[in-house]
């Protein structure tokens, strides 16, 4: 729902990341932009989107609407990673992996306990490299964060992570 809203730089990585750290529409509407730019993977310019967007007084009306609507605006995800592999380690995918969609690489490295993340900061654990990787790459790079490919990946979730 939070993606579905239309936030100015909010994705749909971004709108799960920050539905993690405020499971109510009530929490996040509520935080300021220091407390929103201190959830990982969220920078300054997110955070000010994201407050500006719920002090608009016709947003306010929206969600107060959508929720007399009955639409479920709290998180309903739990933690359900079926190994814990990939436990404390954050992602970031670019460039597009030979076999798997985004979307699947997301969901096997949630379900090994892992974090993706859409931004590169000295935080991240790894990047995964498709084709045409770009400026996510560069920068990852220049932090020294280190590389995998979707063969990479899928053998750090096959062995346990036991080469994390």
């Amino acid at each position: 729902v939070l993606y579905g809203l239309g936030i100015r730089h909010v994705g749909s990585v971004n709108a799960q990341v920050l539905a993690e750290q405020f499971p109510t529409v009530q929490q996040l509407q509520q935080a300021d932009e220091a407390a929103i730019a201190s959830v990982h993977g969220i920078g300054t310019e997110i955070a000010t989107a994201v407050h500006t967007w719920f002090q608009q007084p016709a947003n306010q009306t929206l969600i107060r609407r959508l929720a007399e609507a009955g639409l479920q605006l709290h998180s309903t995800a739990t933690t359900t990673a079926k190994t814990t592999a990939l436990l404390g380690k954050t992602f970031v995918l670019t460039g597009t992996l030979p076999t798997l969609t985004r979307d699947q690489a997301t969901d096997l490295i949630q379900q090994a306990g892992g974090k993706v993340t859409s931004s590169v900061s000295k935080k991240t654990s790894y990047i995964v490299v498709g084709d045409d990787a770009g400026s996510k790459l560069d920068k990852a790079r220049s932090l020294g964060i280190p590389e995998l490919t979707e063969a990479d990946l899928l053998a750090l979730v096959n062995d346990g992570g036991k080469g994390t």
